[in-house]
C-alpha cells in the first residue's frame, strides 16, 4: 500500500513540476505574464465545469451502468434459486398457508400486470403474515427436499453480488437457518415447543420467499419478458399441490402444470445454469 502511494505521490509532483517548467518556458519565450495570466485563469475557470462534467454527470452514469450489469448477474442468480429450489418449495407452502386467500389474487400473476399494480402488489404481500398449517406438512419430507440442497444455499450465499441485495440474502438466511433446524432436530420426538419454533421458521421463510417472488417477477417482465411468460405459465401459487418428493412423478405436477429442468454445477466458485 505504501509503495502504491509513493508512486502516485512521484507522478503527481512530477506533473506539478512539468507544468511549472512549461509556465517558466512561456515567460522566457514570450515575456507576457499577463496574457499568460489572463489564459490562466480561464483555464482554471474551465477545470471547474470539466470536474462537474466529469465527476458528477459522467460518474453517475458509469454507476448506473455498473448498477444495471450488478442487477443482471444478481437476477440470474435469483431465477437460479428458484428454478432449483425456491419455486416448489415455495408452492408445497403456499398450499397450506391457511391465509392464502388474502393475497391469492396478488400473486397469481397474469401476461398483463402493469408495473402500478406489480408495485401495490409488493406493498400487500411484504405486510403479509402467513399461517401456515404445520400439521399438514411433513417435516421430513421437507428436510429430504431440503438438505441434499445445502451446499447449493451455501454457495448462493458466498457470491459478492448478493452484497447488492440486502432482502435476498435475508431470505438465504431464512431458508438456510429452516435446513440447519430440521437436520439437527430428532423429528420423530418433537415436544410441542420444537414444532412451534419450526413452524415460525418455516414462516419466515415463506414469507420472504413470496415477497422476493412477486420483485423478481416485477424485474423480469420489465427487462425479460420471454422469462415472465415461463414464471407465469409455472406460477407455484397456481395449478395442483406441489410435492417435495422427488422419487414420485407427482413432484412434476403443480407450479401451472410445468416444471423447468435445471442442471446445477459450481466450477471454480461460479454457479451454472442450463434449462
Amino acid at each position: 500500500m505504501r509503495k502504491y502511494l509513493g508512486w502516485r505521490l512521484a507522478f503527481a509532483v512530477a506533473l506539478v513540476g512539468l507544468s511549472a517548467i512549461t509556465y517558466a518556458a512561456h515567460l522566457l519565450i514570450f515575456r507576457d505574464p499577463r496574457n499568460l495570466l489572463f489564459y490562466t485563469v480561464m483555464d482554471v475557470a474551465f477545470l471547474l465545469i470539466e470536474v462537474l462534467l466529469v465527476t458528477v454527470l459522467l460518474d453517475q452514469l458509469v454507476t448506473r451502468w455498473e448498477r444495471q450489469k450488478m442487477l443482471d448477474k444478481l437476477n440470474m442468480v435469483i431465477e437460479t434459486f428458484f428454478s432449483e429450489f425456491g419455486k416448489r418449495l415455495l408452492g408445497h407452502l403456499a398450499r397450506r398457508d391457511r391465509h392464502l386467500e388474502r393475497i391469492r389474487n396478488l400473486v397469481a400473476t397474469t401476461h398483463g400486470m402493469s408495473p402500478a399494480e406489480f408495485r401495490a402488489a409488493e406493498e400487500a404481500v411484504r405486510g403479509y403474515k402467513c399461517d401456515l398449517d404445520i400439521s399438514r406438512i411433513d417435516l421430513k419430507l421437507v428436510r429430504r427436499y431440503m438438505q441434499p440442497r445445502r451446499e447449493f444455499l451455501l454457495g448462493l450465499l458466498q457470491n459478492p453480488n448478493l452484497l447488492e441485495h440486502e432482502v435476498f440474502t435475508a431470505l438465504l438466511r431464512a431458508v438456510f437457518h429452516v435446513v440447519e433446524e430440521l437436520v439437527s432436530r430428532d423429528l420423530d420426538r418433537l415436544s410441542p415447543e420444537d414444532v412451534a419454533h419450526l413452524k415460525m421458521d418455516l414462516e419466515r421463510a415463506y414469507d420472504r420467499l413470496t415477497a422476493e417472488w412477486i420483485v423478481y417477477l416485477g424485474y423480469i417482465k420489465a427487462q425479460y419478458p420471454y422469462y415472465y411468460v415461463f414464471a407465469v405459465r409455472t406460477n407455484p401459487y397456481l395449478g395442483d399441490d406441489v410435492s417435495l418428493d422427488e422419487s414420485s412423478e407427482s413432484c412434476l405436477k403443480g407450479m401451472g402444470g410445468a416444471v423447468r429442468d435445471t442442471v446445477i454445477s459450481r466450477d471454480g466458485g461460479r454457479t451454472w445454469m442450463a434449462g
